[in-house]
C-alpha cells in the first residue's frame, strides 16, 4: 500500500550503537527481514541451529507489527509527546527492523515527508545484503550495517 510502512514498533531512546551512540534517538522498527540469524527454523524452535552461536535478539519484535499510514505515523509521534523532540534539529531518527530496505521505496517516501516537517539526522540500520536506491542514499546521514557472518547460522 503505497503511503504507509509496516511497522513493528516506535519509541524514544538513546543510540546504543555505531558512531553516534549516546544520541537521544527516535527510532522506527520496521516489520520483516530477509535473514534468519540463529537458524533456518529459530523463530519456531527458540534454539540456535545450523551452527549459529547467536540468535537475533529483536526477531520476536519484527515478526510483528502492523501497518501505518504516513499520517498515522506522525499522529503516533504527536501523541507520544515526541514532536517537540523531532523540531529540537537534535534528534537523531533511526529506521531500524528487521531490514528496513525490504520496504526502501515507502521508506524513501516516509522519509520525504520527515525531512520535510523536521531537521532530523537520518540513520538507517541495515544488514547490508539489499542496495539502497539512490534516492534513499540521498535521505540517509549514516548507516549503520551489521553483515551477517558464518557464526549467524545462515546457508
Amino acid at each position: 500500500m503505497k503511503d504507509s510502512l509496516r511497522v513493528s514498533e516506535c519509541f524514544y531512546s538513546i543510540q546504543g550503537e555505531g558512531s553516534t551512540i549516546g544520541a537521544p534517538s527516535l527510532f522506527l522498527r520496521l516489520q520483516g527481514c530477509n535473514m534468519t540469524c540463529g537458524g533456518p527454523t529459530t523463530l519456531q524452535s527458540g534454539k540456535l541451529e545450523n551452527g549459529a552461536k547467536w540468535r537475533c535478539d529483536t526477531m520476536e519484535v519484527w515478526t510483528k507489527g502492523n501497518r501505518f499510514t504516513f499520517d498515522e505515523l506522525f499522529n503516533l509521534f504527536s501523541q507520544n509527546g515526541w514532536e517537540d523532540a523531532l523540531q529540537s534539529g537534535s534528534l537523531h531518527f533511526i529506521v531500524t527492523g528487521g531490514e528496513p530496505l525490504l520496504q526502501q521505496a515507502s521508506v524513501s517516501g516516509f522519509l520525504t515527508q520527515l525531512c520535510e516537517r523536521y531537521d532530523v539526522f537520518v540513520e538507517c540500520e541495515t544488514n547490508a545484503s539489499l542496495k539502497p536506491s539512490d534516492q534513499l542514499l540521498s535521505m540517509i546521514d549514516q548507516f549503520n550495517v551489521s553483515p551477517k557472518l558464518s557464526n549467524s547460522g545462515l546457508n
